[in-house]
């Protein structure tokens, strides 16, 4: 039974990944319907913000009304936003309340019921479980990112392949949703209390996880959000663009599975080992290398990203209980919507800006290693080495 709890939960976080393939969409969006850059970036990010924001009240829904409805609920808000962004006709408002704020309520709910429910299926092992399906949602940008060029070159519009979306994603999601529930011996555990969200805000290692994930992905989203334009203006053609999309996702499904490995054994030392990995590809990035040097970049890139989404879900459950995961989490996980607003926007207002987006790249650096110095100092990392896994 387990085993096929998990493979549906690993396909529904493919299905809502797929949004890691926005930047393929960002060209088009321009030039057939004159999107400026910022405005491109600015739909993903308030995809990725309320998608984490939303996953706080389907938390708290989880425990009581099971995963089924939690998860229906969101796979239809998914597929009515992709339908609503279809008849848009490109204009930017629609483009932002139907990808933007319902899709991104859909993505939320679908979200965090696969998460929580391998915590639970697999109390053995969290972080491989773990690892496997937010592995999952790393690799939906490879599915989709490969059928949007060849559909593109073929005379689709976006709008065309929004109301695919709508309709070949939904149902796909509505299918998987029956199929989950709890274990038969799961209890409920008591309704969160608000002194357990009290006496998380008030711990020191709470807003270290809040501010790594914050780095993290405000870093890698800066990079995925912009990465077919950013090999456009370096000369590439398209068709790289989505190799270098695919390479950067299956570096995020790796780095995901990879992680998730690492963190049951390295505790909060895989914290900073992550960041300082996203730093030192990020000035590998800016010295814009060769073709095959720069997909070995995006796969560590997106391998680091990727990290973000198994270590703090791994160590919330660690550090709080596993029954608090569905009510914590989503806390700290607002650390990536917050990077959401902000990093994709920033990457496309600078490039609006100088037509270079090695400033951008800088910027995420920047953050990044002010992470990982407060990280540090922020963490007892010398205690655990002496205690040990």
């Amino acid at each position: 039974m387990r085993t096929r709890i998990l493979s549906a939960a690993v396909v529904m976080q493919m299905a809502i990944g797929g949004l890691y393939a926005w930047s393929t969409f960002v060209p088009p969006l321009r030039e057939t319907y004159a999107l400026q850059t910022w405005q491109t970036q600015f739909l993903f990010g308030t995809l990725i913000f309320v998608f984490t924001t939303f996953m706080i009240p389907a938390g708290m829904l989880l425990y009581r009304v099971g995963p089924k409805p939690v998860a229906l609920t969101g796979a239809l808000l998914f597929s009515v936003g992709y339908a609503v962004a279809a008849r848009s006709e490109g204009r930017f408002l629609p483009l932002l309340v139907g990808i933007g704020v319902l899709a991104g309520i859909g993505t939320g709910f679908c979200y965090v019921v696969p998460l929580s429910l391998c915590a639970v299926w697999f109390p053995d092992r969290k972080g491989l479980a773990t690892g496997m399906v937010v592995g999952g949602f790393g690799g939906g940008a490879i599915v989709l990112s490969t059928m949007v060029q060849p559909l593109l070159e073929r005379g689709w519009t976006v709008l065309n392949i929004f109301h695919a979306i709508a309709l070949v994603y939904g149902l796909l999601l509505v299918g998987v949703s029956l199929g989950l529930r709890f274990p038969p011996t799961f209890s409920k555990p008591p309704p969160v209390r608000m002194d357990v969200w009290r006496v998380a805000i008030r711990d020191r290692r709470f807003w270290v996880y809040f501010v790594a994930i914050f780095s993290g992905t405000f870093a890698g989203l800066l990079v995925i959000g912009n990465l077919s334009p950013l090999l456009r203006s370096w000369g590439y053609a398209p068709q790289m663009a989505v190799i270098a999309i695919a390479a950067f996702s299956a570096g995020n499904v790796i780095g995901r599975m990879a992680w998730g490995w690492l963190t049951d054994r390295l505790h909060d030392q895989a914290v900073v080992l992550s960041l300082l990995g996203m730093a030192v590809v990020l000035v590998f990035l800016i010295l814009q290398p060769p073709f095959v040097a720069l997909l070995a970049v995006c796969f560590l890139v997106g391998a680091s990203f990727g990290s973000c989404f198994v270590i703090y879900a791994v160590r919330v459950a660690a550090v709080y209980g596993a029954h608090h995961l569905p009510s914590l989490y989503p806390l700290i996980f607002l650390g990536y919507g917050l990077a959401g607003m902000l990093g994709p926007w920033a990457g496309g207002w600078l490039y609006d800006r100088t037509q270079n987006y090695r400033t951008a790249i800088g910027l995420a650096l920047l953050v990044v290693m002010a992470s990982v110095a407060m990280t540090r100092s922020g963490l007892d990392l010398r205690r655990e080495i002496q205690a040990g896994p």
